[in-house]
C-alpha cells in the first residue's frame, strides 16, 4: 500500500516540536516546565497517522493485512531500539552497582517486550517526576510501550468494528473511548498518579483523539486559508501556553492536558490546507529533518542524560564515545536502510 498520498511534511515538523520540547525539559526543566508534554503530541500524531493508513487499506481491500502491518512495525522500531538498549547495558555494566545493573537489565527486557510502562509502574517507588527517576536510563521507554500496545490492539479492534458496524460507528466508538479514558485518567490522578501517567487505559484518549480526527477528516474539503490560519494560531497558542504553564504538579494526563491535545488537533486540521502558514513553517526542511530523526533522538537523549550523572570523568568520556559510535552505526546501518525499505518510516 502506498502512503505517498497520505504523507504530510508538516506533521514531521510537528513531531520535531514534540521531541525538542522533551529534550529541553530533560536537560533543564525550568526552561520549559511543560516540555514533557511533547510525548502527548506524539500520541496524538500516532493515533492520527496509524488510523489514516489502516483506514485507507480497509477501504481499498475490505481487510487488513495484519501480518504485514506488524512486520513493518517491528522493522521500523526494533533496530534502533536494540542498538540503544545494548549500548545502555554496556555502559551500565561499567558504571552501575550489581543491584542497579540487575534493575537496568530487567527494564531492558521489559522494554523489548513493550512492557516498560508496566515495569516502571510496579518497580519504581515513586512516580515519573521523582528525583530518583533521573538516574533510570530506560525510563523513557514507557511511552514507546504505550504506543506499541496501541499498535497491537487498535488494528484488530478497528478492523472488527469497521467490518461489522461501519465507519460512523467506529468514529463514535472512538469518542466513547476518549471520554472513558479521560475520565479514568482524571480519577486515577487522585489515588494512583503513576498508574494515570504510565498506563495505556489512561493515555488512550490522546491516541483516540488523533484517530477520531483522522476519520473525521476523511473526504472533508480543506478549510479556507483564512480559517486555517486562525485555527493554526489558536493551536500554536494552546500548545505554547501548555509548554509554559503546565508543570509536573498539573493534572497530567487529565483535564489540564486538554488544551495541548486540542492545539495539536487544530494544527493538524489547519495543515490540511496546503497554503496554511503553520504547514509552510513546519514543512521547513530543517524542521522536517528533526522530525524524521525524532524517534532516534528520543531513544538516545535520555540514557545519555542519565549516565551523565556519573561523577568519574573517565566514565563520562567513555559514555560519550560509546554513544556517538553507536549513533553513527545506527544512522548508517539501521535508519538509512529502513528508510528505503519501509513505507512506515515516518511514523512513530
Amino acid at each position: 500500500m502506498s502512503t505517498n498520498n497520505f504523507y504530510r511534511a508538516d506533521i514531521d515538523g510537528l513531531r520535531a516540536i514534540a521531541v525538542v520540547s522533551v529534550i529541553i525539559y530533560h536537560i533543564e526543566s525550568s526552561l520549559l516546565p511543560g516540555g514533557f508534554l511533547g510525548v502527548d503530541i506524539f500520541f496524538v500524531i500516532s493515533g492520527f497517522l496509524i488510523t489514516g493508513l489502516l483506514l485507507k487499506e480497509l477501504q481499498k481491500t475490505e481487510k487488513l493485512n495484519l501480518q504485514a502491518f506488524y512486520v513493518r512495525r517491528v522493522k521500523r522500531i526494533l533496530p534502533a531500539l536494540l542498538t540503544v538498549i545494548l549500548s545502555t547495558l554496556i555502559v551500565g555494566f561499567l558504571i552501575f552497582t550489581p543491584a542497579d545493573y540487575f534493575s537496568l537489565l530487567k527494564s531492558a527486557i521489559a522494554s523489548l517486550l513493550s512492557l516498560a510502562n508496566v515495569f516502571f509502574y510496579f518497580n519504581l517507588d515513586q512516580g515519573y517526576f521523582a528525583k530518583d527517576t533521573a538516574e533510570v536510563p530506560l525510563l523513557h521507554m514507557w511511552s514507546l510501550a504505550v504506543e506499541e500496545q496501541f499498535y497491537l490492539i487498535w488494528p484488530l479492534l478497528m478492523a472488527f468494528i469497521y467490518k461489522k458496524k461501519g465507519l460512523t460507528f467506529l468514529f463514535y466508538t472512538l469518542l466513547v473511548i476518549l471520554i472513558f479514558s479521560l475520565t479514568l485518567a482524571q480519577t486515577s490522578l487522585k489515588f494512583d498518579q503513576p498508574f494515570a501517567y504510565y498506563s495505556l487505559p489512561t493515555r488512550a484518549w490522546e491516541l483516540a483523539a488523533g484517530a477520531a480526527l483522522s476519520i473525521y477528516l476523511q473526504n472533508k474539503k480543506e478549510t479556507s486559508k483564512n480559517i486555517s490560519n486562525i485555527l493554526s494560531l489558536i493551536g500554536v497558542l494552546l500548545i505554547s501556553a501548555s509548554f509554559l504553564v503546565i508543570s509536573k504538579q498539573s493534572d497530567i494526563p487529565g483535564i489540564d492536558n486538554i488544551p495541548l491535545i486540542l492545539g495539536t488537533l487544530l494544527i493538524i486540521v489547519a495543515g490540511k490546507n496546503s497554503d496554511n502558514i503553520s504547514r509552510r513553517i513546519l514543512s521547513n526542511k530543517i524542521i522536517v529533518f528533526v522530525g524524521l530523526v525524532s524517534y532516534s533522538a528520543y531513544l538516545w537523549h535520555w540514557p545519555m542524560i542519565a549516565f551523565k550523572k556519573a561523577k568519574d570523568q573517565y566514565f563520562q568520556s567513555m559514555v560519550k564515545l560509546l554513544y556517538f559510535t553507536s549513533h553513527f552505526f545506527r544512522y548508517h546501518f539501521c535508519d538509512t536502510s529502513l528508510q528505503h525499505k519501509s513505507s512506515f518510516t515516518y511514523i512513530v
